[in-house]
């Protein structure tokens, strides 16, 4: 019996002894390790708070400049068209100046040609004209008055 009561004396002295250290050692070592445990787990809930903000916000602002790309995108498409519009009208424009200036050659050179034409046909006219006068009218004096009224009709022309 003694020895049951000394073995059950012993084993609380044991156990006494173990829940003494434990709470003098062990349960503050664990305690501190929980305490550090759940800041970290805070501070890791905190980072993953601010770094879900800063993902709306870039996703926001990526929202944006895609709005920009695509208001940038249309007026680049509409200056283009603008663009090519005033190069057709320009090409356009081009075209009809170069065919009035065709045309004013053309009418020069018609002009030039008619006047050397003129210049070489005249002489020979008038002398067939002489001769045909001539043998028409045997008396000098009607064939001039009818050459001085046809060469004033042809110098005023």
């Amino acid at each position: 019996m003694f020895d049951i009561f000394f073995a059950l004396v012993n084993f609380s002295v044991v156990a006494g002894l173990l829940y003494y250290g434990w709470l003098r050692y062990g349960f503050s070592a664990v305690h501190s390790m929980m305490q550090k445990e759940s800041a970290d787990l805070h501070i890791l809930h905190e980072e993953h708070r601010k770094l879900l903000k800063e993902c709306q916000t870039l996703d926001e602002s990526i929202v944006a400049q895609q709005a920009e790309c695509n208001a940038l995108s249309v007026k680049v498409i509409t200056w283009k068209s603008i663009a090519e519009k005033a190069q057709a009208t320009y090409a356009e424009e081009q075209q009809q100046m170069q065919e009035i200036y065709r045309k004013k050659l053309e009418e020069q050179a018609e002009k030039h040609r008619s006047a050397l034409l003129y210049k070489k046909v005249k002489p020979l006219v008038i002398a067939q004209v002489e001769e045909e006068l001539e043998r028409y009218f045997k008396d000098p004096e009607a064939m001039r008055s009818y050459k001085n009224r046809l060469l004033r009709k042809l110098t005023h022309e």
